[in-house]
This record gives structure tokens, C-alpha cells and sequence, in this order.
């Protein structure tokens, strides 16, 4: 099958995307990922509240495991429930869900989220766990 001239010349003036196709630092985070599985509860402005999972943590952000999809900027209630260093430690932070996913299990969603307001202790926890200073 023949491809139209103009889609031929289109598609001769592309790049195909890899992983190896950007240098290192391009990463589109701005803050340090660290590993964080804990317990966390997302409560919706209309109460509705869901039982999750960290999956990291930064200063800023969350990645959470949930058996719920969100809208993409809906303004929610994190409840991270941390247990580290022999101590349960628990953080409430106001989200805004930046990204959401299908996880590989095909039966829960990937959160991306953004603490838009926390304490200070909160950030500066997440800070020092996500760089490894703690």
C-alpha cells in the first residue's frame, strides 16, 4: 500500500522518541523520588474517602496506588499515615492530582500527586526521606 505523498514527507521529517533519545537530567520531576509504601486515605470535597497506597514520596509530590480514578486538578485531602524509624508518623496535606493512569494490574489507578499546602514539618520530612538524609 502506497502512502499519500504529504504523509510520506511527514513522516520522513520525524524522530522517533526513545528513552535513549533525551540526555540525562530531563527527567520532567523537579524534586528527588525515594520508595515510600504506606498507608494513605484520599478524602474528596464531597467526603467520599478512599483507602490507598504510597507509592514514592517527594517534597512535593506523591505517586499513589488507588483502587479509584480521579479527575486530573481535583483538589483532595492526603492522609499519609508514615511509619519510619520505629515511629508511625501521620501527615495531612492538601493534593491536587496532577496525573492519573491505568496500573499495570488493570484493576487500579496511578496517582500523581501535588502537595499544593502541607505543615512545615511535612515537607521537611518528605524532603530529608525522599534525598536520604534520613
Amino acid at each position: 500500500m502506497t502512502l499519500p505523498k504529504e504523509i510520506t514527507e511527514a513522516l520522513e521529517n520525524t524522530q522517533e522518541l526513545t528513552a535513549d533519545t533525551f540526555s540525562e537530567g530531563s527527567e520532567r520531576r523537579q524534586y528527588t523520588r525515594r520508595s515510600a509504601h504506606w498507608r494513605a486515605t484520599i478524602t474528596t470535597r464531597k467526603k467520599q474517602v478512599v483507602q490507598c497506597k504510597t507509592k514514592d514520596i517527594s517534597k512535593r509530590g506523591a505517586s499513589i496506588a488507588s483502587p479509584v480514578d480521579f479527575k486530573r486538578d481535583a483538589l483532595v485531602l492526603l492522609e499519609i499515615h508514615a511509619y519510619y524509624g520505629g515511629k508511625n508518623m501521620e501527615f495531612k496535606v492538601l493534593g491536587e492530582i496532577k496525573h492519573t493512569s491505568i496500573a499495570p494490574d488493570g484493576r487500579s489507578f496511578t496517582l500523581g500527586v501535588f502537595i499544593k499546602d502541607a505543615p512545615d514539618k511535612a515537607f521537611a520530612f518528605f524532603k530529608k526521606y525522599a534525598e536520604g538524609q534520613i
